[in-house]
């Protein structure tokens, strides 16, 4: 229990954190798409998108994709940055406010959850998951089993 009341509990330094990273998605909402492009995705940027997904959010995930593709590497104990819902929310608030209005970045963030967390062994299709309810019968009512 004391450990789930400290993980909860929302630090200065998170309240810091959300209220950075609600700034930044109000001045990004107000800004240009090539300036969107510009802090999102593009080469010569921040590579903002970049750094919230691998760094903030999901350090784990991207440490297991270098260790899938070069399995020499080291694992580490990477801690994401945004460790609360509400640090959460605000960096995927931001993530949103730099892909409205601009395909590049979101582009750049499909790809990136893609790579991320489906690898192309296990692909699930539609048909391989078992039906939440009864068949239907052909004159169309349920049929219990």
């Amino acid at each position: 229990k004391q450990w789930y009341q400290r993980r909860v509990a929302i630090t200065a330094g998170e309240i810091l954190l959300k209220g950075h990273l609600q700034i930044c998605r109000e001045l990004v909402s107000i800004s240009s798409l090539p300036t969107k492009l510009l802090l999102g995705s593009q080469d010569n940027g921040p590579l903002l998108l970049h750094s919230l997904l691998f760094n903030y959010l999901f350090p784990a995930s991207k440490m297991l994709l270098d260790q899938r593709k070069f399995p020499d590497i080291e694992i580490r104990d990477d801690l994401p940055i945004c460790q609360t819902p509400q640090t959460q929310e605000a960096a995927f608030n931001l993530i949103g406010a730099l892909c409205k209005g601009c395909l590049e970045n979101l582009g750049f963030v499909v790809n990136s959850t893609k790579e991320l967390f489906y690898s192309e062994q296990n692909l699930l299709n539609s048909w391989e998951f078992p039906r939440s309810i009864h068949p239907r019968n052909p004159k169309g009512w349920l049929v219990p089993s």
